[in-house]
C-alpha cells in the first residue's frame, strides 16, 4: 500500500458508506410512497422503477470494474459516489415516474462504478486481513443504512409530511461522504486497466457461478415480511424487525471478518449459509408474526457472515491485477441474482407464499453443501 494512503482505511472507507448509506435509506423506502401518493402511480410502476434501477447495477459494475487500476480507482471512487448523492437532490425536481425511474437508474449507476474500485481500495490496504477490512466498511454502511430510515422518517413527519425535505437533507450526509473522499486514497501500483477477458482464473468463475445460482434461489427479505404481515404482524413489528436485522448485521460484521482472517473465509461462508438456512427453515415452519423477529436476526447475522467474507474467497487465490475484474463480476451476477430471485419469487407466489421458501431452502442447501465440500477446486485449470 501506498506510505501516503491513511492506514485506516477501511474505518475512513466505512464512515463514507456510512453517511452515503444514511442518506441513501433516508429515501429509498420513500420513493415508492412518492410515486404512489405524490405522483398517482401503480403498484407495478413502483415494480418497474425497482427493478430497472437494480438492473442498472448489473449492466454498469462488470465494464466499470474494467476501469479499476489501482491509479484510477480514487476516481471511480469519487466519480460513483458523486453520482448517487446528486440523485437524491434531483428527486425534488423529478415531477413523473419517468423522471424518477431516471433518476434511480442514474443513482444505481452510481453505486456499480464505486463498488469493484472501492473493494480493490479495502482489499490493498490489508491484505493479509481482507475479510476484516471488508467486515469494518460493511458494518459501518449497515448502521448507517438502519439509521437512515428512522432519520427519513423524522424529517417526513416534522416537514409535515414533505417529500421535498426528505429529498434535499438525505443531499447533506452524502455530500459529507464525498467530502470525505477528496482524503487520499490509493492502492499498490499503476498500470493500464485490466482485460476482462482471460484474468480471472477457472476457480473464480465457479464460484462466482455458485454464489450466483444461490443469489437466485435466495428468497427476498420482503417476501419474508409480505409471510408475516398475512400471519398478522403489524407496521411496529415489521420496522422494528427490520431495524433487527440491520443492528445485527452491524454488530457481526467485523467479528465475522477477523474469523474469516483467522479460520479461511470459506468456511465463515459456509457458517454464513447454515445460519442462513436455520432461519428460512424457521419461516418455513412457524406461523407466528413474532417469529419474524428471530428470522430476521438470524437473516442479518447471515449478511454479516457472507458480504465480506464471500469478496475475500472469491479474491484468496485471484491474481492481483484481476481483483478489480472479479469484484465487478461478481457485482453484478449478485445484483442480476437479487433480481431474479425477486420476479421468481413472485412468479411462484401460492397461498401462504411458503413455495419460495421451499425452493430457496433446497437451492441454498446444494450451494452450502457444494463450497463445503471444494467443488470449485476440482480439476481447476486457468484459461
Amino acid at each position: 500500500m501506498n506510505p501516503e494512503a491513511p492506514k485506516n482505511i477501511a474505518i475512513h472507507l466505512g464512515w463514507v458508506s456510512l453517511l452515503q448509506d444514511l442518506g441513501s435509506k433516508m429515501v429509498v423506502p420513500i420513493v415508492p410512497l412518492y410515486l404512489t401518493l405524490a405522483l398517482g402511480a401503480s403498484p407495478l410502476v413502483v415494480g418497474v422503477v425497482d427493478g430497472l434501477a437494480a438492473a442498472t447495477v448489473v449492466l454498469v459494475a462488470p465494464f466499470a470494474s474494467r476501469l479499476s487500476t489501482p491509479a484510477r480507482s480514487p476516481v471511480l471512487v469519487r466519480l460513483g459516489y458523486g453520482i448517487s448523492s446528486v440523485t437524491k437532490i434531483a428527486l425534488v425536481v423529478a415531477s413523473s415516474w419517468l423522471a424518477v425511474l431516471a433518476v434511480r437508474m442514474v443513482d444505481r449507476a452510481g453505486k456499480g462504478v464505486r463498488d469493484a474500485p472501492r473493494d480493490l481500495i479495502l482489499a490493498a490496504s490489508r491484505p493479509d486481513r481482507t475479510a476484516s477490512a471488508f467486515g469494518v466498511q460493511q458494518a459501518m454502511d449497515k448502521l448507517g443504512g438502519a439509521i437512515g430510515p428512522l432519520v427519513g422518517l423524522l424529517v417526513y413527519e416534522s416537514f409535515d409530511e414533505s417529500f421535498d425535505a426528505v429529498f434535499v437533507l438525505a443531499f447533506v450526509p452524502c455530500a459529507l461522504s464525498v467530502g470525505l473522499l477528496f482524503r487520499r486514497l490509493s492502492t499498490d501500483g499503476s498500470g493500464a486497466p485490466t482485460r476482462f477477458q482471460g484474468v480471472v482464473g477457472l476457480v473464480q468463475r465457479r464460484r462466482i457461478a455458485l454464489l450466483g445460482f444461490g443469489a437466485v434461489g435466495t428468497v427476498p427479505v420482503a417476501l419474508l415480511i409480505v409471510r408475516a404481515v398475512e400471519q398478522g404482524a403489524g407496521v411496529a413489528t415489521v420496522l422494528g424487525a427490520f431495524a433487527l436485522l440491520r443492528m445485527v448485521t452491524a454488530v457481526l460484521a467485523v467479528p465475522g471478518g477477523h474469523v474469516a482472517d483467522r479460520f479461511g473465509a470459506r468456511w465463515v461462508v459456509v457458517l454464513g449459509h447454515l445460519v442462513l438456512l436455520t432461519g428460512l427453515g424457521l419461516a418455513q415452519v412457524s406461523s407466528s408474526p413474532a417469529s419474524l423477529w428471530v428470522v430476521l436476526a438470524l437473516v442479518g447475522a447471515s449478511d454479516a457472515l457472507l458480504r465480506g467474507p464471500i469478496k475475500a474467497w472469491l479474491i484468496s487465490e485471484a491474481s492481483t491485477e484481476s481483483r478489480a475484474v472479479v469484484f465487478g463480476m461478481w457485482s453484478g451476477v449478485s445484483a442480476a441474482g437479487g433480481l431474479a430471485a425477486g420476479v421468481l419469487a413472485g412468479v411462484l407466489w401460492r397461498g401462504d407464499g411458503s413455495l419460495p421458501v421451499l425452493i430457496s431452502i433446497v437451492v441454498l442447501g446444494a450451494v452450502t453443501c457444494a463450497i463445503a465440500m471444494k467443488l470449485d477446486e476440482l480439476e481447476a485449470v486457468e484459461c
